[in-house]
């Protein structure tokens, strides 16, 4: 039915509402379009307002310790992308810690190619939450599918920008870790000049502990892509900034040739590869300069001491290159300000994590790069192999970023002069365990009567009242809510 949205609590559907609005029977269910409400029943997210004032209306993508929504912030109305760590997970003491600190460190960037992290919390429930500017524009990796190879000043300026936004991370102990086009946002503003947003700090790692929060990552995961990852970064050793500068490299590779420097059928070929293949030049016909091609050359080192000791010192060079001044290249913002000091190797946090969410856990390891050499894992095989397995299992976490992007904002129908209508359409299934899960929510809030409302609303609509009251004996926990005066009154009537 077109232009239907739908209330989640009470199960009325109305048309002439708009999708994040509140449900006008005042029972504070966030209004989701129709076409979501079904897609995404199962989805208990979808239709609530996390921490109050988020409004959840879609669902953008998924990876292994949560989501990504899209949200509408009330009550200004501007749409964001929420990254929800779902509450089973945050209920880990040492995920939280993560959580916490690299939140706290990512807030603080604020380059314009960085995307902005609005706010970040804890919600009533226990669920841990990150809210991201909402960006429209197109993934880099579809940008080169569609022009391959890109002009080099394309693919210079393009680079540029997202160094701006590493030197910014580096100078405060933040490595990027999954630099990728992939995660990577071109936009166009409004005079026509193409900027870069770079996306999804998630499994960045700390160089500096807080000293103030005791958290240690497990040892021997790995997690980033094969195919842009540094020599050192598969190999489980020691990472600082110039790993990015790798992978950075890598993309420049790409954006000039059309394919990355190294390929294979199994990732484990493109690991060894990076480790121990030489880079294939540019092909000739390219028409690359020879100095842009050596400062692709350089950043691909295989030893971090011949790259580039800064995202600085690779900034300058690439203005070298091309002939230009540095800060003349459009939508570059100069880094010189920031402290080369805080750009030493110093201590390393390694943590698992899924490719779209904050990273956490595991313990730090002493650092001897600065020798420049890439340190050997306690077992290479073994640091590949891990790499492997935590790719296999964690390696959708990225889709939801990707598919955030590409999916436009829900635009909400106008709405009718009368106000909302009340509508009526056919019986959809329920999930037992849902409906009592969302009942049991609103109790324990001490929305009584809500969570009457919530419960009979889904009781009046499901074909299997049958196996949520059979689900509902067996829950403790709502159990205890039934036996509550006011709430039981309500469910017998």
């Amino acid at each position: 039915m077109d232009g239907v949205v739908v209330c989640r609590i009470c199960g009325q559907a109305w048309t002439g509402a708009k999708p994040g609005g509140r449900c006008p029977n005042g029972d504070g269910g966030v209004l989701v379009d129709q076409a979501v409400h079904e897609k995404f029943y199962n989805d208990s997210a979808i239709g609530q307002a996390i921490a109050g004032k988020y409004a959840v209306i879609g669902k953008l993508g998924e990876g292994g310790f949560g989501s990504v929504y899209r949200a509408i912030q009330e009550p200004v109305g501007r749409t964001v992308a929420v990254k929800v760590i779902a509450s089973g997970e945050a209920s880990d003491e040492e995920l939280r810690g993560r959580f916490f600190r690299e939140a706290r460190v990512v807030s603080r960037l604020s380059n314009r190619a960085t995307v902005t992290l609005h706010d970040y919390g804890q919600d009533d429930d226990g669920t841990l939450f990150m809210v991201f500017e909402h960006i429209a524009g197109q993934v880099l990796a579809d940008l080169i599918a569609d022009q391959q190879p890109l002009p080099a000043r394309q693919a210079v300026d393009i680079v540029l920008q997202v160094l701006g936004a590493l030197a910014e991370a580096h100078a405060i102990g933040l490595v990027h870790r999954d630099l990728k086009p992939g995660n990577i946002m071109v936009t166009t503003d409004a005079r026509g000049t193409q900027e870069v947003k770079v996306l999804d700090f998630g499994i960045a790692k700390l160089q500096e502990p807080d000293a103030l929060d005791d958290v240690r990552t497990r040892e021997g995961v790995v997690l980033g892509t094969p195919r842009y990852m540094s020599p050192e970064q598969s190999q489980d050793a020691v990472l600082d900034g110039r790993s990015d500068l790798y992978a950075m490299g890598v993309i420049l590779y790409e954006l000039l040739s059309g394919h990355p420097p190294f390929t294979g059928a199994v990732p484990f070929d493109i690991l060894l590869a990076h480790i121990q293949k030489p880079v294939p030049p540019l092909n000739a016909s390219l028409q690359v300069p020879a100095a842009l091609e050596a400062v692709v050359r350089r950043a691909l080192e295989k030893k971090p001491a011949g790259r580039f000791a800064s995202a600085e010192a690779m900034i300058q060079a690439l203005h070298d290159a091309m002939g230009q001044p540095s800060g003349s290249m459009p939508g570059v913002t100069s880094s010189a300000n920031i402290p080369t000091a805080a750009l030493a190797p110093t201590a390393v946090i390694d943590e698992p994590a899924s490719g779209d969410f904050p990273a956490f856990g595991g313990a730090t390891k002493p650092n001897d790069l600065a020798t420049g050499d890439v340190l050997p894992p306690k077992s290479s095989k073994t640091g590949l192999i891990v790499t492997l397995l935590v790719l296999l299992l964690g390696g959708g976490g990225f889709a939801a970023w990707y598919y955030m992007l590409r999916i436009p904002p829900v635009e909400p129908k106008p709405p009718v002069p009368d106000g909302p209508v009340k509508v009526t359409f056919g019986k959809t299934p329920i999930d037992p365990a849902k409906a009592c899960a969302q009942a049991i929510r609103l109790a324990k809030a001490g929305q009584l009567e809500d969570a009457a409302l919530a419960l009979k609303g889904k009781l009046s609509l499901a074909a299997n009242v049958d196996a949520i009251l059979a689900h509902a004996a067996t829950v403790p926990d709502l159990a205890d809510v039934l036996t509550q005066p006011a709430l039981a009154e309500f469910v017998k009537q």
